[in-house]
């Protein structure tokens, strides 16, 4: 492409131009000799420049004494720049304020592009005092016939409450007006200035939540996102527990009428796929079977409830993996539980999953908390969890976590032998992971431990220390659940002990091996196992070296009588009692004087009691360990599902925890469409625009009334932007020209030096306002 060169504005990109002749091509002095061709041919090669990534913010004056121009693309050119640099520096700011006044007449422009590109730059000036100058031209502007200019004003609104939060009561006005618009553009951006400017007041949603259940599925998928986590934060303070303990009567009105639904489901004819089908979602659970389910649901669900968990369910098909992953959390957060349910969220997540490598991890860990709690929504998807070799290492190991959550009684023989390959594999860290799901299989399945058991002896002999780690690790669990003990098992780990290296693994065996002296073949060859070990015992790692110290006592209290046994235990204290380690010196300490106590010469009777005491203390029965379903995965467990913090597993910025559930349902007159929105009191002097008091207060309750009807017709309406602006605020049009004026004068006071087409420009704003 270099070497046949760019064609048209592409070239701009290749060439490059000195700073002088941009300046001479932006010169607006009556005296230059650029005309408005050579202009704009300046203002491409400064946007040209700037989207390369070259700072060309010193042209900057040169550009603002531009913006007063009767031609529309130059005009746009220039806001584009102006708007990128507007904030770049404390001077850019200050020229900035230079052509406040140009700005605000671009606002009554008959073309809806200089309006909504005037504002945006007005809003883009990062200087807190020509914030009442930025309100009054949203409050102008908000009712204006263009979605597009309406859509600008939507997204003034976040830059205006992070630059001045003291005026958040003005711009919950100003978004109650818009949040109620026709148009979907205006509506997407109207949900995320809700979410930045007051996500805490959900009375401002009260009239527009039906409105905005009904529409998510028209905004784009990524306002799709913001109104359903912006929608489950407003039910969850809206609504009660759908999943609280019913009451009998409930109970069985909701399974009769779950008994109708199903009658009616297989009287219904089967419907084949169609030719272009890649699932099975041409078959089963459709969204009008979902809508059933819910009216299944009425008895426990609010009707506005039901409305939104509708509303959300065909967006499981988006294209959008964050739209699939916002309708799980409000799945996991507002819905009741049941198999549509969980089946439908499910299927879309796996096919969610089928993305890109990025997109594939971050589901993924949405998937492996999902599992954890409910396997059932990822039973019949089982075989889209194997892993494949070309596979990510995050990925593997998830997907591995997963297929363990996913064991049941049916699956278990299908999940061992895939994870039978997986141990297999050149990744040690992998087939660590592994053997530690193969210990969750047969926690969730007692019935496959034998098969675990056999297959985990086996990986004990391999060369690896950390397999032989895991392996040891996870038969010692699967022993501390209880059952069936086959001693075969203890004895020939017993026998490996000297060929094993690693000192996790020879510590589990030592604890093996003294845990279970109950049986015979066990009691027989411990003290052996013993002698070895307090052989070695200097070059023992320190937790090996206290569990051997551990045996040494176990043995002593169950085999009191065997004199050997006595003798070694009291070497092995001796060897404690000389150690390095603080704590196993400590520990020797601690259970010498317990054996002390148990062989009292003071009498038989204090002998007995010593003994009991000791061994209450030593050989106190252990508690089985709880298998979680899912150990590990980048999600974390005290964060919102879905989130970013979620994510990390750590509190990000700007994160906001999950509201608890009312617990009392608001009523549903207060979504009422037909009522104003309660107006909270507002705080004195929150501009500081006394002279504007009482108009506003007026304009605000107009709004509030009239928001509908006002909406409507300017939305019809074929008339000027400006115009209809006027008309639907007729009690502000005076003071807002007039504050216009004074705030044209305002910048021309702190910009002075500004250029005389500015000045001149400035003089005939206020002269029309007069």
């Amino acid at each position: 492409m270099a070497a046949l060169g760019l064609g048209g504005d592409g070239k701009l990109f290749e060439e490059t131009v000195n700073s002088d002749r941009i300046k001479k091509l932006l010169d607006p002095s009556p005296s230059a000799t650029a005309g408005l061709k050579e202009k704009i041919q300046g203002m491409k090669h400064l946007i040209a420049m700037m989207a390369k990534g070259r700072d060309v913010s010193e042209f900057y004056a040169d550009v603002v004494r531009n913006v007063v121009t009767k031609d529309v693309e130059l005009k746009k050119l220039a806001y584009m720049f102006l708007s990128h640099y507007a904030d770049h520096s404390a001077q850019c700011r200050e020229l900035a304020l230079m052509a406040v006044a140009s700005y605000q007449k671009d606002m009554e422009q008959h073309n809806a592009l200089v309006r909504g590109m005037a504002l945006r730059v007005l809003c883009s000036i990062r200087v807190r005092e020509i914030v009442p100058i930025q309100l009054i031209g949203a409050k102008k502007l908000m009712r204006d016939m263009s979605p597009y200019v309406r859509k600008v004003c939507t997204l003034a609104l976040t830059k205006i409450y992070s630059l001045d939060p003291t005026v958040k009561e003005d711009l919950v006005d100003i978004l109650d007006v818009l949040l109620n618009d026709k148009a979907v553009a205006v509506l997407s951006s109207a949900i995320a200035a809700y979410s930045d400017v007051c996500p805490d007041r959900p009375e401002v949603l009260h009239r527009h939540y039906r409105k905005l259940c009904t529409v998510v599925a028209d905004l784009d998928e990524w306002a799709q996102i913001t109104a359903l986590n912006v929608l489950t934060r407003y039910a969850r303070t809206q609504f009660t527990d759908p999943r609280r303990t019913l009451s009998d009567a409930d109970k069985a009105a909701l399974d009769a009428a779950r008994a109708a639904r199903s009658a009616k489901a297989k009287a219904k004819p089967a419907r084949r796929a169609g030719f272009y089908s890649d699932d099975e979602d041409e078959t089963d659970s459709a969204p009008e079977d979902f809508a059933a389910t819910v009216e299944d649901d009425a008895s426990s669900l609010d009707a506005d409830h039901a409305l939104l968990i509708r509303a959300a369910i065909p967006l499981l098909k988006s294209r959008n993996a964050g739209v699939v992953l916002a309708v799980a959390g409000v799945y996991h957060y507002l819905a009741p539980r049941s198999r549509a349910h969980a089946e439908m969220v499910g299927r879309g997540l796996v096919r969610a999953m089928r993305g890109h490598r990025e997109t594939q991890y971050i589901v993924l860990t949405s998937i492996v908390k999902l599992a954890g709690e409910y396997p059932e929504m990822f039973n019949q998807f089982l075989q889209d969890f194997y892993v494949a070799a070309s596979e990510p290492a995050s990925v593997k190991f998830m997907k591995v976590d997963v297929l363990a959550s996913l064991a049941s009684s049916t699956n278990a023989s299908l999940i061992l032998h895939e994870f039978t390959r997986y141990v297999r594999d050149t990744d040690k860290a992998f087939v660590s992971h592994c053997i530690r799901a193969v210990s969750r299989v047969a926690a969730i399945v007692p019935d496959a431990g034998g098969r675990v058991l056999r297959g985990l002896m086996g990986l004990v002999k391999t060369e690896n220390s950390d397999v032989v780690a895991e392996s040891v690790v996870a038969i010692r669990q699967l022993l501390q659940q209880g059952g069936d003990l086959n001693e075969s098992v203890v004895v020939d780990l017993a026998r490996m002990l000297p060929g094993i290296s690693n000192p996790t693994a020879r510590a589990a065996i030592v604890w093996i091996v003294g845990e279970f002296q109950d049986k015979a073949g066990i009691a027989a060859m411990a003290p052996d196992t013993l002698r070895m070990l307090a052989k070695s015992f200097r070059a023992e790692d320190k937790e090996v070296k206290n569990q051997v110290l551990n045996l040494a006592v176990k043995l002593s209290l169950r085999q009191p009588e065997s004199k050997p046994v006595a003798l070694l235990c009291q070497y092995v204290l001796e060897l404690c009692r000389y150690d390095l380690d603080y704590d196993l010196r400590d520990r020797a300490r601690q259970l010498r004087a317990l054996l002390g106590a148990a062989t009292s010469a003071d009498g038989a009777a204090a002998a007995s009691g010593g003994k009991a005491r000791a061994a209450a203390v030593v050989l106190v029965a252990k508690p089985a360990p709880q298998m979680q379903r899912a150990s590990t995965g980048a999600g974390s467990t005290d964060h919102q599902f879905g989130s970013l913090s979620f994510m990390v597993g750590h509190t990000a910025a700007g994160y906001s925890p999950i509201v608890d559930w009312a617990l009392e349902a608001s009523s549903p007159d207060t979504r009422d469409p037909s009522k104003p929105r309660p107006v909270r009191a507002r705080a004195s002097a929150t501009m500081g625009r006394a002279a504007e008091s009482g108009s506003d207060s007026s304009s605000s309750e107009d709004s509030d009334s009239d928001s509908d009807s006002d909406s409507d017709s300017d939305s019809d309406s074929s008339g000027g932007g400006a115009s209809s602006s006027e008309e639907g605020s007729e009690s502000d049009s005076d003071s807002d020209s007039d504050d216009d004026a004074n705030a044209g004068g305002a910048s021309r006071a702190a910009a002075p030096g500004g250029s005389a087409a500015v000045d001149g420009e400035d003089d005939e704003s206020e002269s029309e306002s007069d």
